[in-house]
């Protein structure tokens, strides 16, 4: 059995390639999954993410890290909504210095993702080379893409 909030090699190969997809559809420099979004969880982990070279992500793959207030909030407010969360300059939510600064983040995009079994994930984008406005189209194929990932963690 696998520790909470970690994938077997089987789902990891599933989920790569879709991560990889949301690089090239949204020419954004990094796509993850994060586990679990739950505000009232004690940790949190990153169990997959692909980046561009240039953007190597927040080196915390795998690692257990704790959920502070700010990532409280963060899954408070992906859990409430049905669709995605942007967040940076000119969009509906500021980004957190700690996401700007310390990960060089410009742009962000995230959704719950509700698999029918087990605690919600959190599905995200991060754009750094410049920031992008996620219009209704990117917004929706970014929820029809979770859709699907939401159905791979289902079958595993």
């Amino acid at each position: 059995m696998l520790e909470e909030g970690t994938i077997s090699p089987s789902l990891d190969a599933a989920l790569r390639p879709a991560l990889e997809e949301l690089l090239a559809l949204f020419d954004c420099d990094r796509a993850w999954l994060l586990h679990p979004c739950d505000p009232q969880a004690e940790q949190w982990r990153i169990p997959v993410e692909v980046t561009r070279p240039d953007w190597s992500g927040a080196r915390v793959e795998g690692a257990v890290e704790p959920v502070t207030e700010a990532y409280r909030r963060l899954f408070t407010t992906a859990l409430e909504r049905t669709g995605p969360v942007c967040r940076g300059e000119g969009l509906e939510l500021p980004l957190p210095e700690l996401i700007r600064g310390h990960y060089g983040v410009r742009s962000s995009m995230v959704l719950a993702v509700r698999p029918a079994t087990g605690a919600p994930w959190l599905l995200g984008i991060h754009h750094c080379r410049r920031a992008d406005g996620y219009d209704r189209n990117a917004r929706e194929l970014f929820s029809r893409i979770g859709a699907r990932i939401a159905a791979t963690l289902e079958r595993e």
